[in-house]
Parts: C-alpha cells; sequence; structure tokens
C-alpha cells in the first residue's frame, strides 16, 4: 500500500571538510603552476624563437641589451611590473583551463 502522497525529500550535497580542501587544494595548485612555470615557458619559447644574434661576446652591456629585447620584446622599455605582465600572454583562458583541469584532476577524482 503505497501512497502517490508520500513523498521523500532527499537531503542536499553537503561537501566534507576533506573534499573542500581537496578541491581547493588542487585550484591553488593550478594558480601555482601558472604563476611559476608560464613565465619561465614564455622566455624558453621567446629565447628559441629569437632570430637575431642575442649574445655578443665583448660586450656584456650589448647582450643584456639583446637579452632585454628578445625577453620582454615590445615591453623591453617599460617598468618592472609591466615587464613582469609581458611574461603573461594569453592567461586569461590558459589560466580557467589549466585551474579547472587541476581541479577536475586532483580534487574531483575518488581516492
Amino acid at each position: 500500500n503505497t501512497n502517490a502522497n508520500n513523498v521523500t525529500a532527499t537531503s542536499p550535497i553537503h561537501m566534507s571538510g576533506k573534499s573542500t580542501a581537496r578541491i581547493i587544494g588542487s585550484a591553488v595548485a593550478g594558480v601555482s603552476e601558472l604563476a611559476l612555470f608560464h613565465p619561465v615557458d614564455t622566455v624558453a619559447k621567446r629565447l628559441m624563437s629569437t632570430e637575431t644574434r642575442v649574445i655578443t661576446l665583448h660586450s656584456p652591456a650589448q647582450t643584456a641589451a639583446n637579452l632585454n629585447v628578445a625577453i620582454f620584446r615590445n615591453a623591453a622599455a617599460e617598468s618592472i611590473g609591466q615587464k613582469a605582465m609581458s611574461l603573461f600572454p594569453g592567461i586569461g583562458f590558459g589560466a580557467a583551463y589549466k585551474i579547472l583541469q587541476r581541479v577536475y584532476k586532483f580534487g574531483g577524482q575518488p581516492v
């Protein structure tokens, strides 16, 4: 004898402290990875794609100037803050993708 008016409500999904910590930890890992490795990768790619000679054997000042232009490109003459920001081209979509990827990989998978 089941009555159609007898409806049992389910409780809302609650995340445990462990789940929350895994998701926050994995998001922090994604942000840290971007902050540390994105500029290094950008510098490496810019140095590899530079077509001009960077190192001048008898002029360390010229070598430093060439490195400055090769690494920072249009921001070579800008302030240190703008130079640093020039190492993060296209960070918008890439950052969202990388952080969500890390959250899914490390925070969303069962143990």
